[in-house]
C-alpha cells in the first residue's frame, strides 16, 4: 500500500510539474510580450487540447516506468529461512546376519534447524554462510561490504572469520586441501556450496549443533540472539533472526519392548 502511494505521489508531482511549466511559460510571455501566447499559435481549445495530450503522454510514460519495476520486483527471488531449536533422538534399526533386528538411538543433541525457502517467481542461487551474533550483525555487514568493493585488510578478514561460526564443510575446506588465509568463508571455490533454489521450493536444510555455536561465539543460547546468514552470488548478505532456546515443558519417553516396537 505505502508503494502505490509513493508512485501516485510521484507521477502527481510530474504532472503538476508539467503542468506548473507551461502556464509559467504563458505568465512570462503575457509579462514580456503583452499578449496570451495563443493569440499568436492558437486558439485556446488548441492549447487545452495539446497541454491534455502532453499530460497523457507523461502520465503514460510514467506509468510504463512503474509497470517495469512492478513486473521486476515480483518476479525475481525472495529468500526466506525459517529456523528452530530442536532436541531430537533418532532411533535406527539394522538387520543383521540371523535375520534380527538391531536398534539403537542416536541422541546429536539440540541443535539449530535451518530450512531456506524461495517464496518469489524465480529461481534463486544462495549460499549458506554461517552464524553470527545479533549484536555482531551491522560490524559483519560492514567488513563484508569492504570486501565487496576490495577494501579489507588480512587483519579484518581474520576478525570477519571469528565473529561467524562455520565448519569446514560450509566452507569446502577438508583435512587435505585447507585454505589458511579465511577468504574461502568469501570465495570458496566449491560449487555445491551453491543451491539454485526453484520458485515456491525448499532448499538443502541444515543442522548445526548446539554446542558447536555457543563455543565459537562464545554465547548461550537460551539467552542471546543469533542470526543465520546467506550469500547470493553479488555477495549480497541476507540475515535471518533465531529465536532463543527454550526447553520443552514436557518429554516424551520412547521405550523398546522385546518385540522391537516402539512404545510412546
Amino acid at each position: 500500500m505505502e508503494i502505490v502511494i509513493m508512485k501516485q505521489r510521484e507521477l502527481l508531482i510530474i504532472v503538476v510539474s508539467a503542468i506548473s511549466g507551461i502556464f509559467g511559460g504563458v505568465i512570462s510571455s503575457l509579462f514580456i510580450t503583452r499578449k496570451l501566447p495563443v493569440q499568436e499559435i492558437g486558439d485556446l481549445a488548441s492549447w487545452v487540447s495539446g497541454i491534455g495530450t502532453v499530460i497523457a503522454f507523461i502520465v503514460a510514460y510514467v506509468e510504463l516506468v512503474n509497470s517495469k519495476k512492478r513486473f521486476e520486483k515480483e518476479h525475481r527471488p525472495e529468500l526466506k529461512v525459517f529456523t528452530g531449536w530442536k532436541d531430537a533422538a533418532i532411533v535406527s534399526r539394522t538387520k543383521d546376519d540371523n535375520e534380527s533386528y538391531d536398534t539403537g538411538i542416536d541422541n546429536p543433541g539440540i541443535e539449530l534447524h535451518i530450512i531456506p525457502i524461495n517464496g518469489g517467481l524465480s529461481a534463486g542461487i544462495y549460499r549458506y554462510v554461517g552464524i553470527c551474533k545479533k549484536d555482531k550483525l551491522n560490524e559483519v555487514s560492514f567488513l563484508i561490504k569492504k570486501v565487496k568493493i576490495g577494501n579489507i585488510t588480512a587483519e579484518e578478514v581474520d576478525k570477519l572469520a571469528t565473529l561467524i561460526y562455520y565448519t569446514p564443510a560450509d566452507i569446502g575446506q577438508t583435512s587435505q586441501s585447507h585454505d589458511m588465509t579465511g577468504m574461502s568463508l568469501l570465495y570458496p571455490n566449491d560449487s555445491k556450496l551453491f543451491q539454485t533454489i526453484e520458485p515456491n521450493h525448499v532448499g538443502k536444510i541444515i543442522d548445526k549443533k548446539r554446542l558447536d555455536i555457543e563455543k565459537k561465539l562464545n554465547i548461550n543460547i537460551s539467552k542471546d540472539v543469533v542470526e543465520v546468514l546467506y550469500m547470493d552470488l553479488n555477495m549480497k548478505l541476507y540475515n535471518f533472526e533465531v529465536k532463543t532456546y527454550t526447553s520443552p515443558k514436557s518429554i516424551v519417553n520412547i521405550n523398546l519392548n522385546g518385540s522391537n516396537e516402539l512404545v510412546i
